[in-house]
């Protein structure tokens, strides 16, 4: 049986767990609708994952170890996911990683950190609170 669902399609209940499934891994329908849900979850994506390597240019591996951290914990909270789905992925990150940095003892400004994640330090402002 298929059922309508809120992108305004009739899916099928297999359809519509895997994207359950997908949105809890903080991806919005519009990330879906692109890359599709099946490919999110086989790939095991979160919308949140970033480049490790890259990320060592800016941040220490401590910074980057709890972020990981507190990247998973904040995933696996519905309440948290449900505003952190609304915004983009640069925003979210940087949010992290001022709070990350700060954890970690390597004090970053909010205007270094916007540069890196190219978003504003309003942004990180409403963001960082999501990841205390």
């Amino acid at each position: 049986m298929r059922e309508k669902y809120m992108i305004g399609a009739w899916i099928s209940k297999e359809e519509k767990e895997l994207i359950d499934k997908a949105l809890n891994k903080g991806f919005s329908e519009k990330d879906l609708f692109i890359f599709g849900a099946e490919y999110v979850l086989k790939n095991n994506l979160n919308k949140f994952t970033f480049n490790e390597e890259e990320l060592n240019k800016y941040f220490s591996k401590e910074t980057i170890e709890k972020a990981k951290l507190l990247l998973e914990k904040t995933l696996n909270d519905e309440e948290k996911m449900k505003l952190i789905r609304t915004k983009s992925k640069n925003t979210v990150l940087a949010g992290l990683f001022y709070v990350s940095s700060t954890l970690a003892g390597e004090r970053k400004t909010q205007k270094e950190i916007a540069e890196i994640f190219k978003t504003t330090e309003a942004s990180i402002r409403n963001t960082y609170t999501l990841f205390i």
